[in-house]
């Protein structure tokens, strides 16, 4: 029987998100606390929404205590608190120079939802509205004044952030 939890099959890809995907689905969507809150967050800048809940719902039904924290062998560990990254990951990106809202939103959210006080990097706060899956109301805060490439419904516009 495979051990999907901690065998790599090699596989010469051209695309390193090609090779990401094939690795994340030979793992795939059980494990320990740790490594579904690890999973969700790589499939949240995969841009996959969907597989990323998928990962933090198996979390919280198979790994988490009532206290939040998750099981390992039944050792109880903070490693599963991880998946907030995740959580944060699927609504906000901000690697690659700029500021991604709602990259990875999976279905199960589109109705509406928003955050407020998302940390970006280039010291950046980030609030957010959608509906039907579409942003339909954004403030980008602080980032000293400069300002930032952010992809809002697939297009990219600068924004000027407003002062914090």
């Amino acid at each position: 029987m495979e051990n999907h939890q901690r065998q790599f099959r090699r596989v010469r890809l051209e695309l390193p998100t090609t090779a990401a995907r094939v690795s994340l689905d030979e793992r795939r969507d059980e494990g320990t606390g740790f490594s579904m809150a690890w999973k969700a967050a790589c499939w949240a800048r995969l841009r996959d929404g969907d597989r990323a809940l998928r990962c933090l719902s198996n979390l919280v039904a198979m790994q988490t205590c009532p206290n939040l924290f998750s099981k390992c062998f039944c050792a109880p560990q903070v490693d599963g608190a991880l998946g907030a990254a995740a959580i944060a990951e699927m609504l906000v990106q901000s690697h690659a120079g700029g500021i991604d809202l709602l990259p990875a939103l999976p279905a199960a959210w589109r109705a509406g939802g928003r955050l407020a006080g998302l940390r970006a990097r280039g010291g950046f706060v980030v609030d957010v509205e959608w509906e039907d899956g579409r942003v339909v109301k954004y403030r980008i805060a602080g980032g000293y004044g400069r300002p930032v490439v952010t992809r809002i419904n697939g297009e990219r516009i600068r924004v000027a952030p407003e002062p914090s």
